[in-house]
């Protein structure tokens, strides 16, 4: 059975945000050999990210049993982001749904 870090890597949070049986982390010493596999750009490698636990499950642990629950948060979060963004402000701070994009690394 695989451990995991369930990460999402275009979005950053400053301090613990808790939703819930959800907690979006902020711990990138976690993360950070996760990150190499990502960038914003060509040359332009992801820094920052946030870690999804939910329940019972926590980063590293086994994760099997519990995928189907951290994807099932990761839709309620993005929805939920999107409900509050504000539209046309000339790009600053747009995001769209591929910013909650979650990755489960094994």
């Amino acid at each position: 059975m695989p451990n995991a870090i369930a990460a999402f890597p275009w979005v950053q949070c400053r301090e613990l945000i808790e939703i819930g049986p959800a907690r979006i982390l902020a711990t990138q010493t976690d993360i950070d050999a996760v990150l190499g596999a990502y960038a914003n750009r060509p040359n332009h490698p992801v820094t920052r990210a946030s870690l999804l636990e939910v329940g019972d499950w926590h980063t590293g642990a086994e994760v099997d049993a519990h995928v189907r629950t951290l994807f099932l948060t990761r839709q309620a979060i993005g929805f939920s982001a999107l409900s509050k963004r504000s539209l046309f402000r000339g790009h600053f701070g747009y995001c769209n749904y591929n910013h909650y994009r979650q990755v489960v690394n094994m």
